[in-house]
């Protein structure tokens, strides 16, 4: 029966968890870059046409704390790959995604921003912010 009991609240407990700690990390990119409120409602929604510029800066800083971005502000490949891996489970489409979406023009803040739109527009379930 414990064992039971075991199986059922440990991953309500890691969820609630990974949920304060991003939180947490939404506040600290907030206070960091100055992004607002409305501007990250609308990158969650999947709505990409943001006039607050802050959003690059914002996503690049959260990238950094989930260690989606190294601290070059490049994309960690290998830990996109297993996040993708939870929404999907084909190797080959991961490729494809990351092939599509990272690359390494412009500023580390554009760069963050347009892969992770790119990611989200292939996996609207991704969920990095």
């Amino acid at each position: 029966m414990k064992f039971l009991l075991c199986l059922v609240f440990v991953p309500l407990i890691v969820t609630a968890q990974l949920l304060t700690t991003e939180k947490q990390w939404t506040d600290e990119c907030r206070a960091e870059t100055g992004v607002s409120i409305e501007a990250l409602d609308q990158v969650r929604h999947n709505d990409f046409c943001i006039t607050d510029d802050k959003i690059d800066a914002f996503i690049l800083c959260f990238g950094k704390k989930s260690g989606v971005f190294n601290a070059s502000g490049d994309v960690d490949v290998e830990k996109l790959k297993a996040k993708l891996k939870t929404i999907v489970n084909n190797e080959d489409q991961v490729n494809e995604v990351i092939a599509k979406c990272v690359d390494k023009k412009e500023t580390k803040e554009e760069r963050a921003f347009r892969a992770f739109k790119c990611v989200r527009r292939s996996y609207p379930e991704f969920k990095a912010l």
